[in-house]
């Protein structure tokens, strides 16, 4: 039975470093060594060079470390991003009674849904942790004023309550609605 009170739920997604970012800071690094190297050997002014170039890295990772964190109570999910001060940015909050259609990103509900649509536009939002081999993608199509395609990462709790909360929305596999919460 559904109890809208008993219904918080939250995940927490990492999206992983792009390899672009990766690659910078590798060059980063490399230029830190070599500079320490000229530093030793020709000049002591390229030992600043060496610590800005290792305070760039940082300063990149910092940028693209953002967490994403989906809170799902009564009837809302609730999404936001995590910098990594501690920063707390909201990103969006989905209201089930908008939702016309969520469910697992090759799922038949999808195309299904998809066909109807006929054309119209949407707006994407990805906010997943891009991952191929992580959680299940699930896509969220959300009508506010205009119809958005939101691609989450929900966990299996979450799955399940927001398919109690709008179960003619929220298609979820079959051994999910089985299991016991």
């Amino acid at each position: 039975m559904y109890e809208e009170e008993s219904n918080y739920c939250e995940t927490l997604v990492t999206p992983a470093v792009p390899q672009s970012v990766r690659t910078v800071c590798a060059a980063y690094v490399v230029l830190a060594v070599i500079c320490a190297i000229a530093a030793v050997l020709v000049t002591w002014w390229a030992l600043i060079i060496s610590a800005l170039s290792l305070v760039l890295r940082w300063k990149t990772l910092q940028v693209t470390a953002t967490e994403f964190e989906y809170q799902f109570w009564g009837r809302q999910l609730d999404i936001e991003a995590i910098e990594p001060n501690s920063k707390r940015r909201p990103v969006a909050t989905f209201f089930l009674d908008n939702v016309e259609c969520m469910a697992q990103e090759d799922a038949p509900e999808i195309e299904a849904y998809r066909s109807v649509l006929d054309g119209e536009q949407t707006v994407k939002m990805d906010l997943t942790d891009r991952n191929p081999l992580g959680m299940p993608i699930y896509l969220m199509f959300v009508r506010d004023n205009v119809l958005k395609e939101v691609r989450i990462q929900p966990s299996r709790e979450m799955l399940r309550k927001m398919w109690r909360a709008a179960p003619k929305a929220v298609y979820i596999p079959e051994e999910l609605k089985e299991e016991e919460s």
